[in-house]
């Protein structure tokens, strides 16, 4: 797939162990876009945004290489998304829990963008997990039309045993 100049805008945050770095400065849904790293073999590519729209912590990922060759999961239980409906981070969190676990495994071998984020949590330097997964066809819209496309974002600590924080946000593509 290719990756390159998709902008993706977090509008669901799932908590799945504690705090994640998703959240953007003032109250702002987390925007960024993906960059092809030219030359790159695995394909590679780079997060883009904004100061404001992602933390600072995002600036320090490292590229992202498509790795893995297993499809996601099947996804249901989604629905239309509908701006600050707080119901709707909760379906969408219930619905991917599944797909969150198997992508913050360190061994999955799912097909997604992977990279790792130096951060620092509970005042402790680490080191987390990045994964990206891009699901085709899993959202409904309201007028009956094609499915839209879903991108689901997942963090994990890299070490286990350290700070836990992990969870992920999900959110479209443009």
């Amino acid at each position: 797939m290719d990756w390159d100049g998709i902008q993706v805008t977090i509008y669901t945050e799932h908590d799945v162990g504690g705090e994640t770095f998703l959240p953007a400065p003032n109250n702002r849904h987390p925007t960024f876009r993906l960059r092809y790293v030219q030359g790159s073999n695995p394909r590679a590519y780079k997060i883009e945004f904004a100061r404001g729209y992602m933390q600072d912590c995002w600036s320090r990922c490292s590229q992202l290489v498509e790795e893995g060759a297993d499809s996601p999961p099947p996804v249901t239980g989604l629905v239309h998304l509908v701006e600050n409906d707080p119901s709707i981070n909760d379906k969408y969190g219930r619905s991917l829990l599944g797909l969150l676990g198997k992508m913050q495994r360190v061994n999955s071998t799912l097909k997604m963008l992977r990279g790792t984020m130096p951060v620092v949590f509970k005042g402790q330097q680490q080191t987390d997990l990045v994964r990206i997964a891009y699901l085709t066809g899993v959202v409904p819209v309201d007028d009956g039309g094609p499915p839209d496309d879903l991108v689901v974002v997942a963090l994990a600590p890299a070490q286990p045993g350290g700070p836990q924080e992990n969870g992920g946000g999900s959110g479209p593509p443009r």
